[in-house]
């Protein structure tokens, strides 16, 4: 993994560098691919030696597949990685099995992105960029009358 250090953002005097960790390419790129795939609308039964045997079609290499289960033993989520020999390989097997039928169901194939930010992205967790206030949002205050 890399870690992406972004600008840095001012909170109780002292810059804090944010920082997002992203599995194969920096964070916000888009220009850069990634040989990791998102698989979604499995069927239940659907199990990972299935996946290797359709992404395996065509002479393509699969690193490696991770299909998500539930908390329910046996029982998968619906999704899955699959981890592609290269982005080219990736590329390859996006274009060929989007819409695909595996077990009864349509595959919904992308590009995997790294984890998002629990946070929110900025320092506090709320959400939103830290903004210095505008002329037109400061109210003065009431004095004596």
């Amino acid at each position: 993994m890399h870690r992406v250090t972004g600008p840095t953002h001012r909170f109780v005097g002292w810059p804090m560098p944010v920082t997002t960790m992203c599995a194969r390419h920096e964070v916000g790129n888009g220009s850069s691919m990634s040989n990791r795939l998102h698989v979604g609308n499995l069927a239940v039964t659907t199990t990972a030696a299935t996946l290797t045997e359709v992404f395996q079609r065509d002479g393509r290499t699969v690193a490696r597949v991770s299909l998500v289960m539930s908390r329910d033993p046996g029982v998968s989520r619906g999704f899955a990685f699959v981890e592609m020999g290269s982005e080219v390989e990736a590329s390859s097997a996006l274009a060929a099995l989007q819409g695909a039928e595996v077990d009864g169901k349509a595959l919904r194939v992308s590009i995997a992105h790294g984890p998002k930010s629990r946070f929110g992205g900025t320092v506090g967790g709320h959400g939103g960029p830290v903004r210095a206030p505008t002329a037109a949002s400061i109210v003065p205050a009431a004095g004596p009358a």
